[in-house]
C-alpha cells in the first residue's frame, strides 16, 4: 500500500523514467527505507514542507516539464539541508556542471551516476546515508559508553585581558568505527531520556582528572569544565565518587569545575541544591551555564552558590553591532562583578565581540576565535603556544 502523501518519507526518487524509478524503490524498500516516487515539481515543493523533510533525495536532470536547475532552485528555496544523489544519462560534464551549480545553491550532492547505472549500489548509498542520519537507540549509545567510545574534546577558556590559557571545557564526542566523532546534538538528549547521564558524565569527569593530571605534570595548572545533567546532580554519591577520584589523582578540588545550565538551576529540586551547595563548601567551584536564555536567572543565581556565569552565544555573537546584546552582556558584567562572579564569555567568534569583552573587563572567553573542541595533546600544543 502506498504511503499517504501527508506523510513525510526517507527518499525521494525524481525521474522521468518510472520504470527505473519503481526499480530503485523496490530495491530501497528492501533496504528497510521507505522511498516515494514524485512525478512533478509541485510534488517536490509539497514534500520539502513535510516535517521531517526526506533524508535523501536521487534526481534524474528531468522530472515532468521541470529540468535539474528547477529542481535545484526549489531545494534551494525550500532550504533542503539533505543530501542528493544524481542519477542520468547526461554527459558526464553536464553532470558536472549541474553538481556545481548545486553546490553554490548549497545543495549537497554526494554522489553521481550515470545511467545505466547498478540499482543494488545506488540503494546501497542510499541506506548508508539514512543510518548515519538515523539517531541511535538508547541500547547503541549504551554499549558505546560501555565500550568506551565516549571521548572528551577540550575547548580552551582564555584570560581576556592577557590571551593566556586558564580553562578548559570537556565536551563530550561519541566515536564511531569509521574514526568520525559524531557531536552530542546527535544523541544527547536520547541518552537523558534513557537515563545513560550518569556513566556519561562519569566518562568525562575520569577523562578530565586525567587529563588534569597530564597537564599539571607538562606545568599547566589549569581547571577543567564538566557539565552535570540532573540525574548526576541528584545521585548523593556523586560529591564523594568526584572526591575520591581527585584524591586518588592527587589532585585539589578546584582542578575540576562543574557547569550547570540555566534550566537545571532554576528547578526547584531540593537534592540538586544539596549537591550543589556540598560540592561549592569543598572548593569546587560552580558555572551557570547559558545565563540570560531563560526567565529564572536571577532565581538560580539568588538560590545557588555559582561562582562563575556564562554569557550565552546567543549574545556573544552579536556583540560589537547589536545594540541590544550588546547592553545585555555589558549588565550582565557589571552584575557578576558586582556580586564577585567570574564571567565567561562563550561563542566568541570575532574580533569585535572580543574588543567589547576587552572594553567591559569580562574576565574569561571561549569560542572559536581562540580555538575549536580539541584532543588533549592539541591543547597541550595549544597551551604551549599561546600561554
Amino acid at each position: 500500500m502506498k504511503k499517504p502523501p501527508h506523510e513525510a518519507a526517507d527518499v525521494l526518487i525524481l525521474d522521468h523514467d518510472l520504470q527505473q524509478a519503481d526499480l530503485l524503490r523496490g530495491a530501497m524498500k528492501r533496504r528497510g527505507a521507505d522511498a516515494r516516487i514524485l512525478g512533478d515539481i509541485d510534488a517536490v515543493q509539497s514534500a520539502l514542507k513535510q516535517s521531517p523533510q526526506p533524508s535523501v533525495i536521487v534526481m534524474d536532470l528531468y522530472l515532468g516539464t521541470a529540468d535539474a536547475v528547477d529542481i535545484l532552485n526549489v531545494l534551494h528555496r525550500g532550504k533542503f539541508e539533505g543530501e542528493v544523489i544524481l542519477a542520468s544519462e547526461a554527459p558526464a560534464r553536464t553532470l558536472q556542471a549541474v553538481r556545481r551549480l548545486a553546490a553554490d545553491m548549497k545543495v549537497h550532492i554526494v554522489a553521481v551516476f550515470q545511467k545505466p547505472f547498478d540499482i543494488s549500489e545506488v540503494s546501497r548509498i542510499v541506506a548508508q546515508k539514512l543510518d548515519a542520519k538515523r539517531p541511535p537507540s538508547v541500547e547503541q549509545i549504551a554499549d558505546g559508553a560501555l565500550r568506551g567510545e565516549m571521548v572528551a574534546l577540550f575547548q580552551p577558556q582564555i584570560e581576556i585581558a592577557t590571551g593566556r590559557v586558564q580553562g578548559a571545557e570537556a565536551l563530550v564526542r561519541w566515536r564511531q568505527e569509521d574514526g568520525s566523532l559524531w557531536s552530542p546534538a546527535r544523541f544527547i538528549d536520547i541518552a537523558e531520556e534513557g537515563g545513560l547521564m550518569p556513566i556519561i558524565t562519569q566518562t568525562m569527569l575520569e577523562q578530565s582528572i586525567a587529563a588534569a593530571q597530564l597537564l599539571r605534570q607538562r606545568g599547566a595548572d589549569i581547571s577543567i569544565a564538566v557539565n552535570a545533567s540532573s540525574s548526576v546532580l541528584t545521585d548523593n554519591t556523586f560529591v564523594q565518587q568526584l572526591f575520591q577520584r581527585l584524591t586518588a589523582a592527587d589532585l585539589p578540588s578546584q582542578t575540576i569545575k562543574i557547569e550547570v545550565t540555566e534550566s537545571l538551576a532554576c528547578t526547584n529540586n531540593l537534592a540538586i541544591a544539596e549537591t550543589l551547595t556540598r560540592l561549592r563548601i569543598r572548593g569546587v567551584a560552580l558555572s551557570l551555564d547559558d545565563f540570560g536564555t531563560g526567565y529564572s536567572s536571577l532565581v538560580a543565581l539568588h538560590r545557588m552558590p555559582f561562582s562563575e556565569l556564562k554569557i550565552d552565544q546567543s549574545f556573544v555573537r552579536d556583540l560589537g553591532h547589536d545594540h541590544d546584546a550588546s547592553t545585555i552582556a555589558s549588565a550582565v558584567i557589571d552584575m557578576a562583578q558586582t556580586l564577585g562572579l567570574s564571567v565567561c564569555a562563550e561563542g566568541i567568534e570575532h574580533e569585535h565581540a572580543l574588543s567589547f569583552l576587552k572594553e567591559k573587563n569580562c574576565a574569561k572567553g571561549q569560542g572559536w576565535y581562540f580555538g575549536k573542541p580539541m584532543t588533549l595533546e592539541n591543547l597541550l600544543q595549544h597551551i604551549n603556544r599561546n600561554g
